[in-house]
């Protein structure tokens, strides 16, 4: 964990002070807070990879013990509230599939509000497409209707906050009928760099009361639009059949306007091997199409750099080729094979390796390709068959010929 920076903001009495932290992803961390003469804190925030969180404010104190901004000061309910009529309206520019996809016309697209022209060049089927959602002062917007025609007169403020790519943005509102706000995001982070693709913002309302004690807070997410990628050089106009991909976002952004944000696109799950049906134990006629091969209890997996996926099915290792079809490299004999091993593909010389932790020894195999006798195509190449017992490293053969030495149970490769 590393500490950036600090910013100190005074208003009235307290005094605000901000962090940037670097922290690694994918888990959450646990942040201690303590200075003299208040009551440490301590706050758990689950922190995503490659994103920035923005915590909620910490209020320390010396009169209390717990962090007050985590607890509201009363419990009692706020009757005045109508959560049926007092609610906001909230929507974004952004809007899937709205934009691109027929060049054969100009059209003003105004959920996004997006200018399309559309020029065809003579004697092709080509067109040059504008979009003016490229152009650098297109900006994405979230646009809000706080409040509605009638508020009762027991409403003091509204309270706004907008959280997205770290920038967390606030702003108060007088108790007004029909309070609409337009916010405005230059698709920047909030150490100014671009951002590419969707992203998530947060939205929160609070109505605050002059006879209620806490802020009412509603809470929403929305998808926002990133920068798209400079795809021409013509002052914004592109070829309908010239695409890019920004491999680091995911995003396919397509000349006719279109865009394909793959890590939106929903999880595919197919079968590569299987017919939900056991194989026999000698199975002389388990080659052919993958999909409709039996198995018997698959243990190991590997797949090779030429889109090969190599399964360890009990005795067989067998190879799955890119066009599907299945074939065994390598029977074990069962006499003495082990239930558990573990196969893998060596980027240096491009054989397969496998470790048996049953026979103390590592496998090479000869040949991936079909061949006549499964059982021979291998050799050792470390291990002689004898175990290295616990505490005699001396004879487990270190400095010796690998051939010579003795495992004790090899796992992963």
């Amino acid at each position: 964990m590393a500490l950036n920076g600090e910013k100190r903001y005074k208003y009235a009495d307290p005094t605000f002070v901000k962090f940037d932290i670097l922290v690694n992803g994918g888990s959450a961390v646990t942040l201690q807070f303590q200075r003299n003469p208040f009551h440490p804190i301590k706050r758990t925030v689950l922190v995503p990879w490659n994103d920035i969180v923005v915590m909620t404010p910490v209020v320390m104190s010396a009169l209390m013990d717990a962090d007050s901004s985590s607890t509201p000061s009363s419990t009692e309910a706020c009757l005045v509230h109508d959560y049926d009529h007092m609610k906001p309206i909230v929507y974004q520019t952004w809007r899937p599939v709205s934009e691109g996809g027929c060049t054969e016309n100009s059209a003003i697209i105004a959920e996004t509000q997006v200018l399309q022209e559309s020029l065809s060049i003579p004697g092709s089927d080509l067109h040059l497409v504008y979009h003016s959602s490229h152009a650098h002062g297109y900006l994405s917007t979230i646009h809000l209707q706080l409040t509605p025609t009638n508020v009762t007169s027991a409403l003091r403020l509204v309270h706004l906050h907008i959280i997205i790519e770290g920038i967390f943005f606030v702003k108060v509102f007088e108790a007004d009928p029909e309070i609409k706000f337009t916010y405005p995001w230059n698709k920047r982070n909030v150490y100014k760099q671009k951002v590419y693709g969707l992203t998530t913002a947060r939205v929160f309302v609070g109505y605050e009361y002059n006879s209620c004690q806490s802020i009412l807070w509603t809470s929403h997410s929305m998808t926002l639009k990133g920068y798209d990628m400079d795809t021409s050089e013509l002052g914004g106009w592109n070829l309908d059949i010239h695409h890019r991909y920004n491999f680091h976002e995911g995003v396919l952004q397509k000349g006719d306007g279109t865009t394909i944000y793959f890590k939106q696109q929903p999880r595919v799950i197919s079968t590569l091997m299987g017919t939900g049906h056991q194989r026999p134990l000698l199975c002389p006629e388990c080659n052919g199409m993958a999909k409709e091969a039996r198995l018997l209890a698959p243990v190991a997996l590997t797949s090779g750099p030429d889109g090969s996926v190599y399964v360890g099915d009990f005795n067989l290792i067998r190879r799955i080729t890119p066009n599907g079809q299945v074939y065994t490299v390598f029977r074990m004999r069962t006499t003495d094979m082990s239930t558990h091993y573990h196969i893998t593909l060596s980027p240096t010389d491009g054989h397969l390796y496998i470790s048996d932790p049953e026979r103390h020894q590592i496998l090479r195999i000869n040949s991936l390709d079909k061949v006549e006798d499964p059982e021979s195509n291998y050799d050792v190449v470390v291990g002689s068959g004898d175990r290295c017992l616990p505490r005699d490293r001396d004879n487990c053969g270190d400095g010796k010929p690998a051939l010579e030495a003795r495992l004790a149970y090899p796992k992963g490769a």
